[in-house]
């Protein structure tokens, strides 16, 4: 008996991965995309993992294995995805923002501020990346990281209400100076912008809605 499920399991794996090899890479692709999209982490990683096997030195698809790794609650796994891609193609800046992102929501800001002041600088006009950055900023609980946050977020949601970053920082500082109003209110904000965001997740229960 043990021996006729054993076998048949070891079919079935076979099966499995007959179809996935049979699958052509555009194919893997469009399936990897998509499962991102709908936020299907199990079903992406797997798409991303088959396409490692035909492509291990990508780091676009290193960085989408990272992006799955993290709907499914594999945050340093994703981290290290992130990494390896950076190794293979250092200097890009979307790569930096992933891993800077993925660091601040695991609370290592110490590795998170560097990606994340890399990513908003190579393009100031990419307010997650500076939201995000000013969110590290005021984690550091340092004087000067808290002025340098409050000015970065300030100056963003002039240009952009709905910038994440920017409210999850202004409502921490808010909350920190026992302006709960006003903390709740940009809460508010945030949860209606980014609701499955972890950050908003944490800012939530600090700020008690």
């Amino acid at each position: 008996m043990r021996k006729s499920l054993a076998r048949s399991a070891l079919f079935l794996a076979c099966l499995l991965a007959a179809s996935g090899c049979s699958k052509s890479t555009e194919v893997l692709e469009t399936e990897l995309e998509t499962a991102l999209t709908l936020g299907n982490g199990g079903a992406a990683r797997a798409a991303a993992d088959l396409l490692l096997e035909r492509k291990p030195n990508d780091p676009d698809v290193l960085a989408d294995r990272g992006r799955a790794l993290e709907l499914i609650g594999s945050i340093d796994a994703a981290i290290e995805s992130y990494s390896k891609a950076m190794a293979l193609a250092p200097g890009r800046a979307d790569l930096a923002l992933l891993r800077g992102a993925a660091n601040l929501r695991s609370g290592k800001v110490k590795d998170a501020i560097p990606d994340l002041r890399i990513a908003s600088q190579a393009d100031p006009q990419n307010g997650y990346a500076a939201g995000l950055h000013a969110v590290a900023l005021y984690k550091t609980r340092t004087a000067a990281g808290q002025v340098e946050a409050e000015k970065i977020a300030a100056a963003w949601l002039e240009k952009d209400p709905r910038n994440i970053g920017a409210l999850v920082a202004m409502a921490f500082i808010a909350h920190a100076r026992g302006q709960r109003t006003v903390a709740r209110e940009l809460t508010a904000r945030a949860r209606e912008v980014a609701p499955q965001e972890p950050l908003v997740s944490e800012l939530t229960a600090q700020v008690g809605l």
